[in-house]
């Protein structure tokens, strides 16, 4: 499936979700899920410490993979764009916090991490621990596991956007040159 061209030169980049992306990830995630689901029904079956234990783990799973199933089929039925870039700065409407409208001056850093697979465009916020209070509580608790594993609040999975982790590098630097927002770190 190729991808549609995206003017990333443009001092406002309009970036769409990937429906492929947001598919594969409803499969890979209900799979799990469903997974964790046997394990646990026999697991208990099974009982003793290590069935319950077993199914303990297996019921946080289930948790986890089911939120990541319905968020990426509900994602993936609204027609918004995932990501903007313009002058301002950067709006988030695909990851799973939803961290909307985030100033180039808010921003402290920016950069890809993740394996090749899964590369994950993160964002640092100036005053990251401020930000993060001032979120509601499931926003919060994901930002620090974000923070955990990416050492940022926001995580954005480029495989759930119609663009290239190249055309989305091309297209922070003319966005950071048109806002003349030399103070923010970038990639």
């Amino acid at each position: 499936m190729a991808l549609e061209p995206v003017d990333v030169l443009a001092p406002r980049a309009v970036i769409q979700p990937n429906k492929r992306g947001l598919s594969l990830i409803a499969l890979g995630s209900g799979t799990v899920a469903i997974a964790c689901l046997w394990l646990g029904w026999n697991a208990l079956t099974v009982g003793g410490f290590a069935g319950w234990l077993i199914g303990f783990a297996s019921a946080m799973g289930i948790c986890a993979f089911g939120a990541l199933f319905g968020w990426s089929l509900w994602r993936r039925s609204i027609k918004e764009p995932a990501v903007i870039l313009d002058e301002a700065g950067l709006l988030d409407n695909v990851s799973v916090v939803t961290a909307g409208r985030l100033n180039w001056r808010q921003i402290e850093r920016i950069w890809f991490a993740g394996p090749n697979w899964m590369p994950f465009l993160c964002v640092l916020p100036r005053d990251a621990g401020s930000y993060i209070e001032g979120q509601c509580e499931w926003r919060r608790a994901i930002m620090r596991v974000n923070e955990w594993l990416f050492g940022a609040v926001v995580a954005i999975p480029i495989p759930v956007l119609k663009i290239t982790v190249v055309e989305l590098r091309m297209g922070i630097r003319s966005v950071e040159l048109a806002s003349r927002a030399p103070d923010v770190s970038l990639i």
